[in-house]
């Protein structure tokens, strides 16, 4: 095992000297086990000493030490503290001044990390030491250069503007971040309680932003109200993010404004510099965020994009963890940790791209914000580590707690019911209970995500706990779901037909468009066994539009063919309704087909109305202008209201037998729901379709609420277009007045 860990080690080393021959900075490794030192070849220019001679002058010494023995005594002060943080992590970084063959002690930077075997023993240390005197040196002169701004004490604008540039110009390739704040109201302040108050306010704030930002960070007051912030060479976007929202939570919590009807906010903007950026240009993307801030509603801050200026998805929780700098803590807390009361859980906001598309992108940038605050303060509050994984993916690594659980449910319902009354918008939550830290973070996220692929769409149980069984069935959907695809190719989705018939001479009135997947292998798939599966993974929508076009196609074909077709339906869901324009997509096809938009019906499952009336109102009003009928289907699934059915202008409702269960309930109480059903829809004019009916019992009572139509395997299983036609060429079969006719003459005799 030794020598193994010796090769890994020879081989570091070898990189170490190339890197090492380049630059100012010293490699050194000690065997912890053999008790000896090796130094790289670049001593002798850092610490001016030859291997020979820092050798001899550390095995003469009562430690065998080379930081300890070359280290100031008043140095050594601290020292105690980073050992014990060396012995807990393994890695330790400091500062500290080291003697040097000129005699004289010259400040270095430190960093020492512990090499492991495969048992996860400490078996070496590697260490750099790399020269600070000449940082210290010109920052010592940049400071004397510096005129400081008489009230605050921050660098005044020209000589941040200079500091800037410079730094920039050195250091072109780093990432450096810039940082805008501009006074909400400052005006009011000063009108309302005086420029003396006004002052008081200024210095607080300067000295606010000295408490949040560290001494490396360029802190200036551009004139007024206005400040910046200069982050050179960070390492982190996110944690720049926390310090402004660490800021923002101080300043609204101004003590001297408690007794005054005056609160301050900063409206503030945020750039990072990329590859050839100048220092202008980041001042530009900055002063442009800012004004975007201001244009949000104050109080708040947003993030120079790359591509336009915007709260993107990204940037409205990047003060959160990326998915990397998440993945890289979590593997590293477990290694140390090794224990197993965690669990990594995966939230995901449900049709989140929906949400966007009926509210709007900067309804979908609070969402994120709002919901990232919560998890972020859920992250302090029990010692979990929160990340953001991009669009609307979130993940907490937190202690494995049902209670804790519990809480972060009910807190991310509470945030997105605060955006959106719908509950086809609630977050939903994938959890993977730890059980051994072998598992890296990247598979116990993957675990989790697959968790969270059972719980979608299940509107009363809105987290699930992984199980290994879980895997085998994702995988079985994603081969579904690619031989699905495949068939909408070959064309192995068949259209079949259900006649819908007038109940008192059993005539067909119409159709009802349906789907089998005719599989050359398994023959007839029924579609519970693969709509179920669409619907979950959200490619509902593409299939049914094959249906749709597959539809209008028929008709067109059979038009040209002269066959009398009587008025077929299609359905449309609640996903369809939300991701795209329903109207104008069927009206296209008709066009495209040359068909009349009478031919057909549009059925809209109910589920789709309780999303946002108000579009679903638009939708529909669109449909009819285009000639459409619309019928509700499922009518009786809980989402409808009466108010609703008055306000849609609908053409009629579908009732299905099945769910009002008359034949298992008490059958006295399951048929009075339907007769009560049934008037409600008559009393305003609506005709009803029921569906499902599968006895004469339930016909006979049909008859007796007046219900003139109806579906069901009673008369007419679902079957395939040739046999359908073969019905429909004999007239005496046929209804030709159809639904919206027959119905508006029995109105009319009334």
């Amino acid at each position: 095992m030794h020598n193994s860990n010796t090769e890994k080690l020879n081989n570091l080393s070898e990189n170490f000297r190339i890197i090492s021959s380049f630059s100012g900075i010293m490699f050194y490794e000690y065997d912890l086990i053999l008790k000896k030192y090796t130094l790289l070849e670049n001593t002798k220019t850092v610490l001016g000493y030859t291997d020979c001679e820092l050798f001899k002058a550390v095995e003469g010494s009562d430690n065998n030490d080379i930081i300890v023995f070359l280290m100031h005594q008043e140095d050594k002060v601290f020292l105690k503290e980073k050992n014990e943080e060396f012995s807990k992590t393994g890695e330790v970084k400091f500062e500290l001044r080291l003697k040097c063959s000129d005699g004289n002690y010259h400040w270095f930077f430190v960093n020492k990390k512990c090499i492991k075997d495969d048992n996860g023993n400490n078996t070496a240390i590697l260490g750099c030491i790399m020269s600070t005197d000449i940082f210290y040196k010109e920052r010592e002169k940049l400071r004397q250069r510096i005129s400081l701004e008489p009230m605050t004490g921050l660098i005044n604008k020209t000589s941040a503007l200079k500091i800037i540039s410079d730094i920039m110009s050195k250091n072109c390739d780093l990432t450096h971040a810039l940082i805008f704040f501009d006074m909400d109201n400052f005006k009011k302040a000063n009108d309302t309680l005086g420029h003396s108050m006004g002052d008081r306010i200024i210095k607080y704030i300067a000295d606010t932003l000295k408490e949040v930002f560290d001494e490396n960070t360029i802190l200036s007051r551009f004139g007024g109200d206005e400040f910046m912030a200069f982050l050179p060479c960070i390492s982190s976007k996110s944690n720049v993010v926390k310090k402004v929202r660490s800021f923002n939570e101080i300043i609204k919590e101004c003590a001297m404004l408690k007794n005054t009807d005056v609160k301050i906010s900063m409206s503030i903007g945020i750039a990072f510099s990329k590859d050839g950026i100048t220092s202008k240009e980041l001042l530009d993307m900055a002063d442009k965020a800012t004004y975007s801030a201001k244009e949000k509603g104050k109080a708040t801050y947003c993030i120079y994009g790359d591509e336009k200026l915007s709260v993107t998805e990204s940037s409205a929780v990047i003060g959160m963890a990326d998915r990397n700098e998440f993945l890289r803590i979590v593997d590293e807390k477990t290694a140390k940790e090794k224990s197993h009361n965690s669990c990594l859980v995966a939230i995901d906001i449900e049709h989140f791209k929906l949400f966007n598309r009926l509210y709007g992108r900067n309804k979908g940038d609070l969402f994120l914000t709002n919901l990232s605050d919560y998890i972020l303060e859920f992250e302090r509050k029990y010692d979990a580590v929160a990340g953001y994984f991009g669009a609307d993916n979130f993940a907490l690594f937190m202690p494995n707690n049902p209670t804790y659980i519990q809480e972060l449910e009910e807190g991310c319902k509470k945030v997105a019911l605060g955006i959106s009354s719908s509950v086809g918008f609630l977050p939903v939550f994938g959890i993977y209970k730890m059980q051994d830290e072998s598992v890296s973070a990247m598979a116990m996220y993957d675990f989790a995500t697959i968790a969270l692929g059972f719980v979608r769409g299940n509107y009363i149980t809105r987290s699930i706990v992984y199980k290994p069984s879980m895997t085998g069935n994702i995988e079985k959907e994603l081969d579904l779901l690619t031989e699905l695809e495949s068939a909408l190719k070959k064309e192995e989705i068949a259209l079949y037909l259900q006649p819908k018939v007038n109940l008192h001479t059993k005539k067909i009135v119409g159709a009802e468009v349906l789907s089998r997947w005719i599989h050359p292998q398994k023959g007839i798939i029924p579609p519970l066994d693969y709509i179920p599966i669409l619907e979950k993974n959200g490619f509902i929508s593409n299939f049914d539009k094959h249906v749709w076009e597959k539809t209008c196609k028929t008709l067109r074909q059979l038009k040209d063919r002269e066959i009398k077709m009587v008025p077929v339906s299609v359905n449309v869901s609640r996903v369809d309704m939300l991701s795209m324009d329903v109207a104008q997509y069927l009206k296209d096809l008709t066009d495209k087909y040359n068909i009349d938009t009478n031919a057909i019906r549009v059925e809209i499952t109910e589920s789709a109305y309780g999303s946002n009336v108000e579009a679903i109102q638009k939708t529909i009003l669109k449909l009819k202008e285009y000639g459409f009928c619309i019928f509700m289907d499922d009518f009786g699934s809980g989402y409808s209201s009466l108010n609703n059915l008055k306000s849609l202008y609908l053409d009629g409702l579908k009732i299905d037998m099945k769910f009002l269960e008359i034949d298992r309930m008490e059958e006295e109480k399951g048929l009075r729901i339907l007769e009560s059903v049934v008037k409600m829809a008559h009393s305003i004019n609506l005709p009803v379709i029921v569906e499902g009916i599968e006895t004469k019992k339930q016909e006979e009572y049909l008859h007796s609420l007046n219900c003139l139509f109806g579906q069901g395997f009673y008369y007419y299983r679902p079957i395939p277009l040739n046999e359908f036609i073969e019905i429909i060429k004999d007239k005496n079969n046929i209804d030709e007045e159809g639904i919206i006719a027959r119905w508006q003459r029995k109105l009319n005799k009334e």
